[in-house]
Order: structure tokens, then sequence, then C-alpha cells
């Protein structure tokens, strides 16, 4: 049985969780349950409680970084999908016409205009185009299988994903560190509090609820390195509330991965000397995290050294760094 206290326990209290991370997951889920509400899932408070938090937080992040847009992780970029769809859609009009004939009507549903329909797919019509498809697959699972619909679910959901992230545009007001914070505190507990809904919602269909909720957006895939990249990897242990230079050098077209593989959150920055203050657009790395990070991003070629601030007063830090 599972404990009834644990209930009580905000799930991202102890939770070592970049906010690029976070905030990717966020997106994934409001996509989720907006995908569910066009359902007709009983899902549109949470929905409402929860869309404004999530852009909120995101631009936060988004102004105090180089002007880039949070980086989905496993949210795939909207001509990535659409690429993936036109590929998808032209494999299967063989099991299709296979299956049901092509001079059929059921064909007919798939393809009214031919294969040539999709491939002038775009972002005006493929929404459009998606949910001819579904409801077609739908309608002839038992003569195709549920696999194509399951797929074309997939891609719409990741599609409506890749958009929300597209449409959450960098805004002009600025947001200091502490801003962030309480903003990703809000949404820490409004996360928390749409699961408990969730659990209510579906207490008879776990698995609905459950299918809204890809945890695995919320930690960094680390890179498989090769022996090679082993041996040349350099680490860096930078001791508690001190910043040390990297102590190599390097050239404006370099791109290094940085790892975090101590217990401390780290911040790295470009500086023209190695006893430069902390830069205002440092970036923060946490435990068990890893960012690319090229050389440009550090100011080079005027900067020419990198440097590692060590958060923690109490703690050594510990940074791998590759070529990449």
């Amino acid at each position: 049985m599972k404990d009834p206290v644990s209930y009580f326990e905000k799930p991202f209290d102890n939770m070592n969780i970049s906010r690029e991370n976070f905030a990717t997951f966020c997106i994934d889920f409001t996509s989720a349950l907006k995908h569910a509400v066009a359902q007709g899932e009983p899902v549109s408070d949470l929905v409402n409680d929860t869309d404004t938090l999530v852009t909120s937080y995101v631009n936060a992040l988004n102004s105090v970084t180089t002007g880039k847009s949070v980086q989905v992780s496993e949210t795939l970029s909207v001509d990535q999908i659409i690429a993936k769809f036109k590929a998808y859609i032209a494999n299967q009009e063989g099991l299709i016409r296979a299956r049901l004939g092509k001079d059929s009507k059921g064909y007919k549903q798939f393809f009214p205009q031919g294969l040539s329909q999709y491939s002038k797919v775009a972002k005006k019509n493929i929404n459009e185009l998606l949910a001819q498809l579904i409801k077609a697959s739908n309608t002839y699972k038992t003569e195709i299988g549920p696999e194509t619909e399951d797929q074309l679910t997939v891609m719409q959901h990741q599609y409506q994903a890749a958009r929300e992230t597209q449409n959450i545009s960098l805004k002009a007001v600025k947001y200091s560190s502490t801003d962030i914070e309480l903003l990703g505190e809000k949404l820490k507990k409004q996360m928390y509090l749409n699961f408990l809904k969730l659990a209510i919602i579906f207490v008879d269909t776990p698995g609905k609820g459950i299918s809204m909720i890809n945890s695995s957006l919320l930690y960094t895939k680390h890179r498989i390195k090769t022996q090679e990249e082993q041996d040349n990897t350099y680490t860096v242990t930078i001791p508690a509330n001190t910043t040390k230079e990297a102590g190599f050098a390097f050239s404006i077209d370099k791109t290094m991965l940085f790892s975090n593989i101590g217990s401390e959150a780290v911040l790295i920055y470009g500086a023209a000397n190695v006893d430069a203050p902390l830069s205002p657009t440092a970036i923060e790395i946490l435990p068990g995290e890893e960012k690319e990070i090229t050389a440009t991003q550090l100011g080079a070629p005027a900067n020419r050294f990198i440097l590692i601030m060590n958060k923690s007063v109490a703690t050594e830090a510990e940074v791998e760094i590759l070529f990449v």
C-alpha cells in the first residue's frame, strides 16, 4: 500500500531539475491538457490555471538568456514534425492501398486528392490534414490496425507542443533571478495541484491521466562518450565559495560540452582576465546537468578565459569539459 502521507509531498521539492527542462516539461504538459480538452476530457480548468503561469515562466527565462527561446529537448521543432509527417504518410500509403484497395471509399477518405496532397503539407494545413487522417484511421481501424491512428495522434500532440513553444515569444519586460525563482515556485505548486486533480478526475482510468505527464523531459539525457572522448575530457574541481579558471586555451569556433558531475550548481562565463567578476550572462548548470556552450556565447575572442563559479559556500563542485 502506498503511504497516504506521500500524497502531501510536493513532487519537485527534492529534485535537481534545470529551469529549461522544467519549462520544457510544463509546455509539453499544457499541450497534452489542451489535446485532452479537444478529445472531450474534463480538464479545461487545469489549462486555465496553468497556461498563463507557464507563459510567464518561459518569458522570464528568455529575458535573462542570450535571446534564444527555451530549447525543448524532446519536443521536435515544427519543421521536423512536418517532415516526419510527410515521410510517415508516404510510407503508410502502401499499407492503406493494400488493405482497402486504391479505388475504395476508404482509400479516398485517407487520400481524397491523392498522395500528392500530403507532399504540400505546411503549417497552414497540417492540423486539418492530421485531423482528416486520424478520423479515417479510426473509421478503418479494424482493416489497417490501430497503430496508424496511434502514431498520427502522437504527431498531432507533438505538433501542438512545438507550436506552443514557438508561439511563446520573448517580451520586452526583464526579470531578475528572484522573479524567476518566485515564478518557478508558483508553477511547481500549480503542477503539484494539477497532478492531484488529474488523479481525482481519472480515478477509474488512471492511464489517461498518466499519459499526459512525460516526466522524462525533466532530465537531461547525457551524451555517451566514446573512449577517445573520455580520454580527452578535462575535469575542473572548484572549491566552495570560489571561482576557478578552466585552464585551457580555446578558439572562437569551438563548442564545449560542460557536464556538472558534482553535487553543487555552478555558473560558467567568459572573461578577459582571470580576476573578472561574475558576468550577468553567466550560464547556470545544475548538478547532473550538461550543456553545450559555444566560445561565442562566452564572448570569444575578447574573452580568453573560461571561469567557473561554485555557488555553494560549503561544498566543492566538479565539472567535466569536452570539445565537441
